[in-house]
């Protein structure tokens, strides 16, 4: 019994009991469909159909209708019938009232039932993309509180809100929570529901990475449940845990590999058909492979019928490639029993769709067939061998060929597929009998394949698309068997139609033929023969454009291959001296381009149809180095010898040609020979003498054609050293025809007592290489960018050869590449007169282009919050399409520092503004640093500690502060140790009594120790049995309040007490002036001060620093008093100056917060303002109603640009105040008490040089705190976003008060929220519509001068005189919202045009220029 009959059984007696045990409990559950029962995986390979992955973001409805008619008519009858709508819908919200989406896109007019119905009336089917998981962030806060299908739960309460649980826009759905079942369930059957026919289920490893492996089985558990057999279900982007034993069993389609992409260095299908990170799989995670080979190799061992169907994605054969390429992809998709979807589209597909339609292929893919490779190992060439066998006993197999030189690849019928005797053997894709085999063996072309067919049955051809009538023949390895067929595609048997020959078809036809009897019996065969309207060989023709040129030495030229019924030959040739009719070559002595026309011809009708003339350069036999040469052997040449002289001819291996001529001369002058040779090309050459030299030499000049030529050569040397030499004689010039040179005795040398002899190997002439043509050169560039030209180009010689010479280029106008179109320049190549040219064509460039050559991005710094995205030019923009850890880098490019070093990969979608066209990056991966971990110290936490909460009236022990984890503190000191011991203890006093306490911190990992300074804490009088009422410690206060003793001003040299009648006394500007000493710390009002000192303002003076306190200010402490406790209450000013240890630790934590350069001016001041009761309780004012003024004097050396007065947090953080610079001293407004202090502030970015253009700019506003100075990175050169500029706006206006947040794009918890909602109050900016704030969109040139304008309104408190009509030439493109705020803002010289006289509106700044906009508005 088969393991699937096992599995079947075992299944079914399962099921059984449980079903007894579920009625008995008086229940029943529905029925569960795995994924193994569908009627999908059941036939074992997957679907045809066209894929619009490719249009990316640009998949319109136009073009989804275009596409969808473009499939029914010309790939429907080859049963391509699924319309797949896949592609990124990060921006699709629009749902029904259950949250399902149900348009494509936003921006599309129909939703998914009409375009299920429009495909329905086709005969297609649809598939759609999209993850019932997901739960778009919109949708959660739709405010019609939407609720999960047949439930009254809100959306809101099935997720997470944590970017951990979300895929870039969209929520991931709990697991766990009550609905996530019915909501995931909703949406499946949901899109049943409306006709969708397939569901592409993306990103599921997401869904797993966040909740783990056992939700992930979960979700996979409820979908196949809701699927059933009423829809398909398509899994991607899975880990495939324990080699997917979980998507197995619940996914009809599995993807085997990573997407479909190019490369710009291997443009076309290899790519991912076979190159890309070969021999790389990985298990648990995803991808399993990088490129379709790899993948199906490594899961083939998962597919079959009843099985995982896998999937290679689409392919795209108009992206390029070989023929041999194109059609290894198709068959390995084939082999595989993969789905096969078109890439390729309605205006693109040219000639490529005869890959798609071999109707072999698709007979197999109907049939269900699975192949399997012989070896999983994608490493092993067995793993490039596979093999699969229909129901008839047919056999299948394909010998592939991944590498890049000719690979011989064997299958043997006995061993490989346990066959014995002669079988059949066909070519599946010239659909033609190869012969009779028991094995096969072949040397397959480099990226190549053999598909073939091994039975006992055979058709010729085996299917064709027709035009008129098509003749097809049936064999069988049997000659005698008996073949039945029919020709309506039921099964033949004994009463079907007998073959007896050839038969004729003239309509399409699905033909069938079995053998009835006789050796083979049972074996089938069937092909489908589709007529068609247009001839096919006019496809045929005209889809030939190139010959493979042949080797050096051929002797025939190789033609293009023809389908099975075609023939094809050379019709015409223009050196039949080279390459004739019949395809012999002569091989010529150079280099020669021939023009060759071919002749298709169809063997059924003779139609014949003429490719267009094809250029096939045959190499010269003699060739060396740069070019050709005419070589004589000694043998070749005609010899006179007029003085009769002797010779002899030598054998020897070393010489050229084998042999070389001696002649013996017996007199040393008035002797010679001359030798005749034809020279066919007239010309310049260099003469080259060959010889041997040896002892018995004379000396002899050469003469060409009667004239001496170079200088005497003398042949003589030792004969320890003989040898063979050559020598130039120098060059002359020939014509065509014959030639003497002639060698006459002129001496000999001195040292030679032997016989003159003459020694001739050869003469050679190498001819002057002259240019006769310089190659043109192709250039691409896009609008506004200058063309990069080549520094050399291809020359032509009169030789044939070619070589590359350097060019200097004309210097180019830039209005020639300013706009889309195509121009020439000329160069100058020295040497000659012809010029180079190069071809320029101004396009808008592929975004596809641009994504290939983004291949890295720059690391980001330590703690950096924001990724630098990678530079795109004008016109384009890029945006993270796949982040694969957004807890690390989400789809925003915000970086969450993690606690260690992190790879994430990541890929960008690069997209031209111009048409919506988008590409997509190959994976780039960066390193997010750890986060910095900040040492704390002992010292540090000490430091932090300024309070002690005073105990409970009779508490019985000292509560103490809290310090981090790593740290204790306990009690150092105490200056009553009665009161409160060192243990903690208190025992309570019989009156209110102040104990100063030191605290000692460790930190427990080196026991280092820090102390904190003398802490003040009352200890109120313990119950008396007398007092009926006790009475407790309060603590009053707007935000916070602490108990202090209520010390006598006499027993306290730190506190000055203030007397009523010095504040009776004001100087004439209406100030009462109270100077303080050095050595105080604060000083005690009277509770009436406010009445004392009117309408004047209270002034403290102490050493540098002087406030400004208004009445109004004191009044407001006051009021926050009960009437009964201000009688003997007093009002407490602190103005103190940090000591130098203090001030350094309170400088360190502001320098680690900040991450900038800091320097201090004077002192670190604190101050504060309490109500003092009678009983020590205090009261203190936190928030101002009306702001006070500080004065601190300045330090002269300063840079007043980047100084300023700062807040100084207790955790270090630093907030600009601002100020200005009057009389030495900077004067700002307050709006609450804490530490204060002048400092510089200055910060370096890392990618903001010194010299950059804006850097001064850059750190002005950062010190202001207008521009974020926590980064470690400013990204000048980036786009500026909407929300970016509004936080930059409503930093440098210091605008707080908040408006009402309606833009549902704008989640609350984000960064710019607050300043957002807060721009809008104010009027300076509006949303793009009244739901929509799109934050994250680059601003405009106009939308930003609008916001300027509104912004200068709002400080000078006025309008601008801004005209309708703006002076700029492109006026016209200017918004009529916008041109009235341009014009003003040009007047007012805040702006200036991009080009002369253009304002270029659409146009995006950079993060740079927005800052230095802001500065002029803020001058």
């Amino acid at each position: 019994m088969r393991t699937k009959e096992l599995n079947g059984y075992f299944r079914m007696v399962c099921l059984l009991v449980v079903s007894m045990i579920m009625i008995l409990s008086g229940t029943i559950s529905p029925a569960y469909v795995y994924a193994t029962d569908t009627v999908f995986t059941q036939k074992g390979s997957g679907v045809l159909g066209w894929h619009a992955t490719p249009y990316s973001s640009s998949f319109t409805e136009a073009r989804m209708k275009a596409n969808a008619d473009w499939l029914a008519d010309n790939f429907l009858d080859y049963g391509y019938e699924y319309i797949n709508a896949d592609g990124w819908v990060g921006d699709a919200t629009k749902h029904n009232e259950n949250g399902y989406i149900t348009h494509y896109k936003n921006d599309w007019q129909y939703d998914w039932k009409y375009w299920a119905g429009y495909v329905h009336s086709k005969g297609l089917k649809l598939g759609i993309y999209y993850n019932p998981s997901w739960l778009h962030q919109d949708i959660v806060k739709d405010p019609a509180n939407l609720k999960v299908v047949g439930t009254n739960i809100p959306l809101s309460s099935i997720i997470r809100d944590d970017p951990k649980y979300m895929h870039q826009t969209r929520y991931m759905i709990d697991p766990d929570t009550p609905g996530s079942k019915e909501y995931v369930q909703g949406m499946i059957k949901y899109y049943i529901s409306v006709g969708v026919d397939l569901l592409k289920i993306d990103f599921l490893r997401y869904y797993e990475n966040a909740y783990g492996h056992e939700a992930v089985k979960k979700l996979y558990d409820w979908m196949r449940e809701a699927a059933g057999n009423d829809i398909i279900l398509y899994y991607a982007n899975t880990n495939n845990v324990n080699h997917a034993a979980d998507e197995v069993l619940t996914a009809d389609l599995l993807r085997a590999s990573e997407d479909w992409r190019t490369d710009s260095t291997q443009p076309g299908v290899w790519y991912h058909t076979s190159l890309r990170n070969r021999g790389t799989t990985r298990a648990d995670t995803w991808p399993p492979a990088y490129n379709l080979f790899d993948g199906l190799v490594y899961l083939s061992d998962l597919s079959g019928p009843g099985k995982v169907v896998l999937d290679g994605d689409f392919s795209v054969m108009s992206s390029g490639g070989t023929d041999a390429e194109k059609k290894t992809r198709m068959s390995l998709l084939a082999m595989a029993g993969s789905s096969i979807f078109m890439g390729d589209n309605y205006q693109n597909m040219a000639g490529n769709d005869g890959y798609y339609k071999n109707l072999e292929i698709i007979d197999l893919n109907k049939r269900g067939f699975v192949g399997k490779p012989l070896s999983r190992d994608v490493k092993s060439p067995l793993s490039q061998i596979w093999k699969g066998r229909l129901p008839d006993g047919t056999w299948v197999v394909a010998l592939f060929n991944r590498e890049d030189t000719a690979q011989t690849r064997s299958i043997d019928f006995a061993n490989d597929l346990g066959l014995s005797g002669n079988y059949l053997v066909s070519d599946m894709w010239s659909h033609s009998i190869i012969g009779t085999r028991t094995s096969y063996s072949e040397s397959i072309e480099p990226h190549g394949v053999r598909l073939l067919k091994i039975s006992k049955l055979s058709i010729a051809p085996y299917g064709s698309t027709f035009y008129g009538s098509q003749q097809v023949t049936l064999g069988a390895a049997d000659p005698q068997a008996e073949i039945r067929y029919t020709t309506d595609g039921s099964e033949p048997n004994a009463s079907s139609s007998l073959y007896t020959g050839s038969l004729t078809f003239n309509q399409s036809t699905t033909l069938r033929a079995k053998i009835i009897s006789g050796n083979g019996q049972g074996y089938e065969a069937q092909a489908r023969f589709i007529a068609s309207d247009s001839d096919p060989i006019q496809s045929i023709a005209s889809g030939i454009t190139s010959i493979t040129a042949p080797a050096i030495g051929a002797t025939s030229i190789a033609l293009p291959s023809v389908p099975s019924g075609y023939t094809i030959r050379i019709k015409s040739s223009d050196h039949t001296d080279v390459i004739q009719m019949t395809g012999t070559i002569t091989p010529p002595s150079s280099n020669t381009t021939v023009k060759l026309v071919l002749e298709v011809a169809r063997t059924s009708d003779g139609v014949t149809k003429d490719t267009g003339s094809i250029s096939v350069i045959v190499p010269g036999t003699s060739q060396q180095g740069s070019g050709s040469f005419i070589l004589f052997e000694e043998k070749d040449l005609a010899l006179s010898n007029p003085s009769n002289l002797t010779k002899k001819t030598n054998k020897e291996t070393v010489a050229s040609g084998g042999e070389n001529l001696q002649i013996t001369f017996t007199a040393l002058k008035d002797q010679y020979v001359e030798f005749t040779g034809n020279v066919p090309t007239a010309g310049k050459y260099e003469v080259v003498f060959g010889y041997k030299r040896n002892d018995a030499r004379g000396i002899f000049q050469t003469y060409v054609d009667g004239g001496a030529l170079g200088a005497p050569v003398d042949q003589y040397v030792a004969t320890a050293n003989a040898g063979y030499l050559s020598t130039s004689l120098g060059k002359h010039t020939f014509t065509s025809g014959n030639h003497t040179f002639k060698f006459e005795i002129v001496g000999k040398n001195p040292a030679m007592t032997k016989t003159n002899e003459f020694v001739i190997d050869y003469i050679k002439l190498i001819p002057e290489q002259i240019i006769t043509d310089i190659q043109p050169v192709n250039v691409t560039t896009s609008p506004a960018v200058a063309p990069l030209l080549p520094s050399v180009v291809t020359a032509v010689y009169n030789d044939n050869t070619t070589k590359a010479v350097s060019v200097k280029w004309n210097s180019i106008d830039p209005s020639q590449y300013a706009s889309v179109g195509s121009f020439t320049v000329q160069g100058a190549v020295y040497s000659t007169m012809i010029p180079a040219v190069a071809n320029v064509m101004v396009i808008e460039t592929d975004p596809q282009t641009i994504a290939d050559a983004i291949r890295s991005i720059p690391v980001p710094a330590k703690d950096a919050t924001r990724l630098i995205m990678p530079v795109v030019p004008a016109g384009y923009t890029i945006a993270i399409q796949q982040t694969y850890d957004p807890s690390v880098i989400d789809a925003n490019g915000t970086i969450y520092p993690p606690a260690a070093d992190t790879a994430v990969s990541l890929v960008f979608e690069v997209t031209r503004t111009s048409d919506g066209e988008s590409a997509a990056t190959d994976i780039i991966e960066v390193v997010v640093p750890a986060k910095s971990v900040v040492d704390i110290t002992a010292a540090s936490v000490a430091a932090g500690i300024v309070s002690i909460a005073a105990p409970a009236k009779d508490a019985a022990a000292l509560t103490l502060p809290t310090v981090p984890a790593g740290f204790t503190v306990a009690i150092k000191s105490s200056s009553n140790t009665g009161v409160i011991a060192l243990d903690g203890t208190i025992v309570p006093p019989t009156i209110d009594t102040t104990v100063n306490l030191e605290l000692e911190v460790t930190r427990t990992s080196d026991s280092s120790k820090a102390s904190t300074a003398s802490i003040a804490v009352t200890v109120v009088a313990k119950t008396l049995e007398s007092d009926p009422n006790p009475s407790y410690g309060r603590n009053r206060g707007n935000k916070s309040s602490n108990s202090l003793p209520a010390t006598p001003a006499s027993d306290n040299k730190e506190q000055q007490v203030i007397k009523d009648e010095e504040l009776k006394q004001s100087d004439s500007g209406g100030n009462v002036l109270i100077h303080i000493p050095s050595d105080a710390k604060e000083i005690r009002l009277p509770v009436n001060t406010a009445d004392l000192i009117g309408k004047n303002q209270l002034t403290i003076i102490k050493d540098k620093v002087t406030l400004g306190i208004p009445t109004e200010l004191i009044k407001q402490l006051t009021s926050l008093v009960p009437e009964a406790d201000l009688k003997d209450g007093s009002i407490v000013i602190k103005v103190t100056s940090l000591s130098e240890s203090d001030a350094k630790i309170t400088m360190g934590r502001a320098l680690a917060v900040s991450q900038a350069e800091l320097k201090l001016s004077g002192e670190v001041y604190d101050f504060g303002i309490s109500f003092v009761n009678k009983d020590g309780t205090a009261t203190y004012l936190t928030q101002f109603n009306q702001p006070m003024t500080i004065r601190l004097k300045m330090d002269p050396s300063l840079n007043t640009t980047l100084a300023g007065i700062y807040n100084i947090a207790e955790n270090g953080a630093v907030e600009y105040v601002g100020g200005e610079v009057v009389n030495g001293q900077w004067i700002a407004e307050i709006h609450h008490f804490s530490k204060y202090a002048v400092l510089e502030f200055k910060k370096n970015f890392a990618d903001v040089s010194s010299n950059h253009w804006a850097f001064s700019v850059i750190q002005e506003l950062t010190s202001k705190h207008i521009l974020d100075s926590s980064v470690a990175s400013f990204e000048p050169e980036r786009s500026v976003t909407r929300a970016e500029f509004t936080v930059m706006l409503v930093r440098a206006l210091k605008l707080t008060v908040r408006g009402e947040l309606k833009f549902t794009d704008v989640a609350s918890n984000e960064w710019y929220a607050e300043p957002i909602s807060i721009a809008v109050k104010s009027g300076i900016v509006t949303g793009k519509s009244e739901i929509n704030f799109e934050p994250d969109a680059r601003i405009t040139r106009e939308e930003m001068v609008t916001m300027i304008m509104r912004a200068y309104e709002s400080i000078k408190g006025k309008q601008s005189a801004g005209a309708p009509v703006t002076s700029f030439n492109d006026d016209s493109e200017i918004a009529d919202w916008a041109k009235s705020s341009v014009s003003a803002a040009s007047s007012l010289q805040f702006v200036n045009g991009r080009e002369p006289g253009k304002f270029i509106p659409k146009g995006i700044s950079s993060r740079a220029e927005a800052a230095a906009i802001l500065k002029r508005i803020l001058k």
